[in-house]
């Protein structure tokens, strides 16, 4: 272990409190109109259907295999596909189909179209007629895979791509004099099969105000192939929920011309907070006066998040958090307090509420830190990234793994500031066989770190 210098703890406080302190100041304290526009948010223009599934047929996070049989669908359903900047489909069931679990497209008029037409004999696999015993009107699908089950950011990645086909829908819309945003009509949430469904998602998804329909539990035990079954469920419009037009990898949030995180990630943490009831950023704005005698003011609320995770996923932890916070407190020249936080011990609510208040987030790199959507807008956060993360290749060379959180920080109009732990100061459960600088980014190389000193050193910008 190694032990604490006084100097670096002095370098992390320079970093907090001289560098962004006054970009909250400048951002915040000098312009404290709070009105919000969000009424041009939604995409507007026609796409064909080449276009669509480029944009939403080739992000691989957020979907899985049924994602290519509903493009499949496509080109039978709604050829030209203009005039729509989402997937949108009609008549679409999900059920028993050749004897698998899927999406078909369940029409007489189709059926009636292609039965003696030899060039759709392979449209007209995809299609069949039969009433399903369940019937919704309008449909939002939501697909998974191994990462959404298993990653939290790439969860609430998955949500926000959800809000996203809900604005350019027209489902949500933003009413600019009531300051917020309101549902225009009833629709269900399909929930893909797949999804590892627990109390806390459940949770997430109630908050789209829909009525949640997980696939999983559909009742398709019935093996009669050659019956006519209704243990399907059907719909009348089907809009795919699990892509964003123009959206991005949020690696390539912080300036890609034409990417709408800028627009999109905003309206959705404003969204959340009016929901669950959370600060806005007029409540984060205070002047401080370090040497008042008034102690009930807590001036800068700086959080550092502590993991509550297994060896397996990497602890992580800070070997000597205590003493840098004390440390920082005592030098300080600004009000400030300090607080930790797990946000395993929060539930969602709490989550939201807790990230609005606070105007600086200090966090080891991992999922937990896609909380900042929730932060507002003006606040920052100052990411630890362990060795090699920092030095290795990934789609974002300039900023390596922080470029990850550096995109979503510029899409929330949040400050980012980035820490790249030297080697030397990491300590590993195991060590990687291919722990190397300049080669590949692994996520097994950060689930390997159990702690390293956090201490700025060697810090210059």
């Amino acid at each position: 272990m190694m032990e604490l210098k006084k100097s670096w703890a002095l370098y992390l406080f320079v970093s907090i409190a001289l560098i962004l302190f006054p970009h909250y100041l400048d951002g915040y304290l000098s312009h404290p109109s709070s009105i919000q526009d969000f009424r041009n948010i939604a995409e507007t223009g026609n796409f064909t259907c080449d276009e669509l599934v480029r944009w939403l047929g080739t992000e691989k996070h957020y979907s899985n295999d049924k994602k290519n049989i509903l493009f499949g669908l496509l080109a039978l359903n709604h050829p030209n596909c203009e005039g729509y900047p989402y997937l949108r489909l009609e008549d679409i069931s999900y059920g028993i189909f050749n004897g698998k679990r899927t999406f078909f497209y369940n029409s007489a008029k189709s059926i009636d179209n292609n039965k003696n037409n030899k060039k759709n004999k392979e449209k007209s696999a995809l299609t069949t007629y039969k009433k399903c015993s369940i019937q919704d009107d309008l449909v939002v699908v939501f697909l998974s895979n191994f990462s959404i089950n298993n990653n939290f950011s790439h969860f609430l990645h998955g949500l926000l791509r959800l809000f996203c086909s809900l604005i350019d829908s027209k489902i949500f819309i933003w009413d600019h004099d009531k300051q917020t945003f309101i549902k225009t009509r009833n629709y269900t949430i399909w929930l893909d099969e797949n999804l590892k469904l627990n109390k806390e998602k459940m949770i997430w998804f109630q908050s789209f105000d829909a009525n949640l329909r997980p696939l999983s539990q559909l009742n398709t035990n019935n093996n009669n192939k050659g019956s006519n079954d209704n243990n399907c469920v059907s719909s009348r419009v089907l809009i795919y929920g699990s892509g964003c037009v123009r959206l991005l990898p949020p690696e390539k949030w912080f300036g890609y011309p034409g990417c709408r995180a800028g627009e999109i990630l905003p309206a959705f943490g404003t969204y959340m907070r009016q929901l669950y009831k959370a600060s806005n950023s007029d409540s984060l704005k205070f002047i401080d006066n370090i040497d008042s005698k008034d102690t009930s003011a807590t001036g800068l609320r700086i959080a550092f998040a502590v993991r509550d995770a297994s060896t397996l996923t990497g602890k992580r932890q800070v070997s000597n958090l205590e003493q840098v916070q004390a440390l920082l407190l005592k030098t300080q020249h600004v009000r400030s307090s300090m607080e930790n936080v797990t946000f395993e011990h929060l539930d969602i609510p709490s989550t939201i509420r807790y990230m609005s208040n606070v105007h600086i987030l200090v966090s080891v790199h991992g999922a937990g830190m896609t909380n900042m959507f929730f932060m507002n807008p003006g606040s920052a956060v100052v990411e630890i990234i362990p060795f090699p993360l920092c030095s290795c290749k990934s789609p974002d060379y300039f900023y390596g793994v922080g470029g990850y959180y550096h995109g979503i920080s510029v899409a929330q109009r949040i400050k980012h500031y980035h820490y790249c732990v030297p080697a030397k100061e990491v300590k590993w459960h195991k060590v990687p066989d291919d722990l190397r600088t300049g080669g590949k980014c692994s996520w097994r190389h950060l689930h390997a770190v159990i702690q390293f000193m956090l201490i700025l050193r060697g810090l210059f910008r």
